[in-house]
């Protein structure tokens, strides 16, 4: 699947270009090209990209496997401001796009507190309905964040780094964060992160640090399996 910008007739534009959803076969084969909406229709809202910003254009599928998330702005291509990315999320909220086996679109996740006046960068789901959202940016709206369907704002998170998997929240799966610190993480908690790419790393984290001191310290002979689930090519032998 392809989060195609641009209908390749009209020239990209800043201030907004169509999206498409490209399915192709394993052979290379065009399946349907879905295009996202650009005007408003009950509750679902126009879904338009910056055609210029590199930044943007992310996919995920949900962990259940369900559905396609993206994101973008929710504005129509008569957007007469100087472009997408500085605007206010007020005046243009950025938008959640979801989409089923049946490319059936659901654009209802308008967002006015959202990346203002930057790029709304990614979007990871579990169910279709629970969404994590990251945006650009230092000030309003910025960072890794919270919302549900058809929301219209979300709640920001004190995250460091993660992602979102078919099982609990596994930070080694995608770029966008679960990591809950209601403090900032020591030195050596972001050591043991950056080593072993924990998942479902807490702010008890301190605790599995303290096995693994006294692992280092008493050997080999005296390990256990850390009770933290690892991606199996980050995963360390035990004897």
């Amino acid at each position: 699947m392809i989060y195609r910008v641009g209908d390749g007739v009209s020239l990209l534009s800043s201030t907004g270009s169509v999206v498409f959803l490209d399915e192709y076969a394993t052979n290379g084969a065009l399946v349907q090209s879905i295009q996202l909406p650009v005007t408003q229709s009950g509750g679902n809202y126009p879904f338009v990209s910056s055609g210029v910003a590199t930044s943007e254009g992310g996919l995920s599928l949900s962990a259940d496997g369900q559905y396609l998330l993206l994101q973008g702005y929710a504005t129509n291509l008569s957007y007469s401001g100087t472009s997408l990315a500085s605007s206010l999320s007020t005046i243009v909220p950025r938008v959640v796009g979801r989409a089923d086996f049946n490319g059936n679109i659901d654009t209802s996740t308008i967002l006015s507190n959202w990346a203002t006046g930057n790029n709304p960068r990614s979007v990871v789901s579990t169910d279709g309905i629970n969404i994590w959202i990251g945006g650009a940016g230092a000030g309003f709206g910025a960072g890794v964040g919270y919302t549900t369907l058809s929301s219209n704002n979300f709640t920001t998170l004190n995250v460091i780094a993660g992602g979102v998997t078919n099982k609990p929240l596994n930070v080694a799966r995608l770029g966008i964060s679960a990591i809950n610190f209601t403090s900032a993480p020591s030195k050596h908690q972001r050591h043991l992160y950056r080593r072993h790419r924990f998942a479902d790393y807490h702010q008890s984290g301190h605790c599995c640090a303290k096995r693994l001191a006294r692992q280092r310290r008493f050997g080999k002979r005296h390990r256990r399996p850390i009770q933290f689930r690892v991606p199996t090519s980050a995963k360390r032998k035990h004897s």
